[in-house]
């Protein structure tokens, strides 16, 4: 049983910075602390005041997402070229979104992995924003306006759990800019010491400084959909952001439609009669429940260290049902990510030579990316970036 208790990571926070649009990086800025709104909404919940005159509207204002998408990491290498690594260098650098994936289950998107200066550097691909087509099908209009919908009650949650004053607006840069923590998690198995340095967007903060993630759901955790599928991700990315809790806000879904033929209006979204053309506000039916829609209903405090054990307890009760339920342990996702990591020390150990790694059967391959190569753009992009800002942190920290 000793060797269990070595299978604990030991994940500490070992700085903070905020980033912009192009990823330049203020040191030492902080996430924002909750506010009162979220001890008082508890308190009107527990005391049967939370009334529908009361709701929260999660969609206005319309947030848009338009910010920058951060490849490979790179607000983390400004950092780093700047403060350095702390106490200890680590033997591999990433991001939270890398370690969660690998944890959660077995990925099928490839992962580039750099050596430099003795560090591995392990990155997803670049990922872009892809415009809309020009002829979308309805389906494809839906879709992206329901991404587009789940991002704007997102941010509304977010800012009223932690806006300064009731006055305060949404800032104009929200979707361009983050509050990023810099975290070390101790992988080691007995004397094999192995440390991983990786960044983590932090949505809050509580009155003890410890991480809390926010997200906005429909019906919270009150659906199987959530245990069935949710439990998993969550828990990994609560668990390396070092994060307390997650604050869930229930929200409601669309409002019902009227019982007559409609259409969707493609300039705002909304779903119109077909016969007078006139448009329906969202937000005047309840949707099942006694509030109008897209609103916020309750706040559900899950604790990271819950998450397991209330999936097994909600598998055990719909176990009868015909559910098919999505098979995790915490054991096996930290199984997961150090096969991984020793697999990329043992096979990626040539300096200055990018590898492209993919998972098939449980097993990791990996090949040197060479001039001619489908992945060679990508990974020059990568190797450049890591060099130049590794580079700097050279100049600055060398003895």
């Amino acid at each position: 049983m000793a060797a269990a208790t070595n299978q604990d990571f030991k994940i500490e926070t070992i700085g903070y910075y905020k980033r912009d649009n192009d990823m330049n990086v203020t040191i030492g800025v902080r996430p924002s602390p909750l506010n009162p709104n979220y001890k008082r909404l508890l308190e009107l919940q527990a005391s049967g005041n939370y009334t529908k005159d009361k709701f929260i509207n999660l969609a206005d204002p319309e947030v848009i997402d338009d910010g920058n998408i951060e490849n490979y990491f790179e607000s983390l290498l400004n950092y780093i070229s700047i403060e350095g690594f702390g106490e200890e260098k680590p033997r591999f650098v990433t991001n939270k979104q890398l370690l969660v994936e690998i944890a959660k289950k077995p990925i099928k998107q490839p992962i580039l992995a750099f050596q430099y200066l003795g560090i591995i550097f392990i990155s997803f691909k670049k990922f872009e924003n892809i415009p809309p087509k020009v002829n979308e099908t309805l389906e494809e209009k839906l879709k992206r306006a329901k991404v587009a919908m789940a991002y704007t009650h997102g941010a509304n949650y977010a800012h009223y759990l932690t806006k300064e004053s009731d006055e305060q607006e949404i800032p104009e840069d929200y979707a361009k800019s983050s509050c990023k923590a810099v975290m070390k998690c101790d992988i080691s198995i007995g004397n094999q010491k192995d440390l991983v340095l990786y960044s983590a967007e932090i949505d809050a903060l509580d009155e003890l400084g410890q991480h809390v993630e926010l997200k906005a759901l429909l019906n919270g955790t009150d659906s199987n959909f959530f245990w069935k599928m949710n439990s998993c991700p969550f828990y990994w990315k609560l668990s390396f952001g070092k994060c307390k809790m997650m604050l869930i806000g229930d929200k409601t879904g669309p409002k019902e439609l009227p019982k007559m033929e409609t259409e969707l209006d493609e300039e705002t979204g909304l779903f119109k009669d077909q016969k007078t053309g006139e448009v329906f506000d969202k937000r005047t039916n309840s949707s099942g429940k006694d509030y109008p829609a897209y609103s916020l209903c309750k706040i559900e405090e899950l604790k990271t260290e819950e998450i397991f054990d209330k999936m097994k307890e909600q598998k055990n009760h719909e176990k009868n049902v015909g559910i098919k339920w999505y098979e995790w342990t915490v054991e096996g996702g930290k199984n997961r990510v150090r096969r991984m990591l020793k697999e990329v020390k043992m096979k990626c150990s040539d300096q200055g030579v990018c590898f492209l790694g993919t998972e098939e059967n449980k097993t990791w391959n990996f090949e040197k990316i060479e001039d001619g190569h489908a992945e060679y753009d990508d990974a020059q992009d990568f190797a450049k970036l890591v060099k130049t800002k590794m580079d700097i942190w050279k100049a600055n920290f060398s003895n």
